[in-house]
């Protein structure tokens, strides 16, 4: 290790002797014969770590410093979110961490869901109540607007109608929702989440709320689920 420092200082103090241009990545062979590089801030790797370019460090770095939900990253324990979360824990239960908080400046629960110890869903619940069942409707596309502006334009955007009794009187559409015959819902994609906005009710209630979805840890719920199932047969 002492040769490899000193073979590195000696190229750093010959570039600089020589008025070199450090901003090149520069390659020496220690005594041994392995290749390092030495790097423009005059640091030095192993060549076959493949070090990047500035502008791919800097990327890479801001990739990996991007959450993936408020402050947290799927995969991590529920440990870690105890430690990141800074809203008030109202429960714990199993799988699920229900914490009190806002979105968008509504009352919501913030859910955490956990398949082996592993981050892989959240979700904003919001509970905030209205007398006048249009403002859930209201209340959603609010939220649909601050979605598009994080994250663009949507990959889907849509609403149904099961059920059409209503269809011509906007002034029922909120109770038209509370019945499970209207519902509204819109998709973004990130690289590692896919998350949903929904608009949906039954049986006189109506639920609002922002899913994500992990794309990594996906296929990990479904497999856990599966085995829990087979379990109760």
């Amino acid at each position: 290790m002492k040769k490899i420092i000193l073979a590195v200082l000696f190229f750093g103090l010959a570039l600089t002797l020589l008025g070199a241009d450090t901003g090149k990545v520069i390659m020496a062979t220690t005594d041994d014969g392995r290749k390092v590089v030495l790097l423009p801030d005059m640091t030095w790797k192993w060549a076959d770590m493949n070090p990047a370019s500035p502008k791919e460090e800097t990327k890479n770095q801001e990739s990996s410093s991007q959450t993936d939900f408020r402050d947290t990253k799927w995969g991590m324990s529920k440990e870690e979110i105890r430690k990141i979360e800074k809203a008030k824990l109202i429960k714990e239960e199993g799988n699920l961490m229900f914490y009190e908080g806002q979105v968008g400046g509504k009352i919501c629960l913030i859910v955490y869901i956990f398949v082996q110890d592993k981050l892989v869903r959240s979700k904003y619940m919001v509970t905030e109540k209205h007398t006048n069942q249009n403002d859930y409707i209201s209340d959603y596309k609010s939220l649909k607007e601050l979605l598009t502006q994080k994250y663009g334009k949507p990959t889907e955007d849509d609403e149904f109608w099961k059920n059409d009794l209503y269809k011509d009187d906007y002034s029922q559409w909120g109770f038209a929702v509370s019945l499970g015959h209207h519902s509204y819902y819109t998709i973004w994609e990130t690289p590692s989440t896919k998350i949903f906005d929904s608009l949906t009710g039954d049986n006189y209630r109506i639920t609002l709320q922002i899913e994500y979805v992990s794309k990594q840890f996906k296929d990990l719920e479904k497999k856990v689920k599966e085995e829990e199932e087979k379990k109760k047969i």
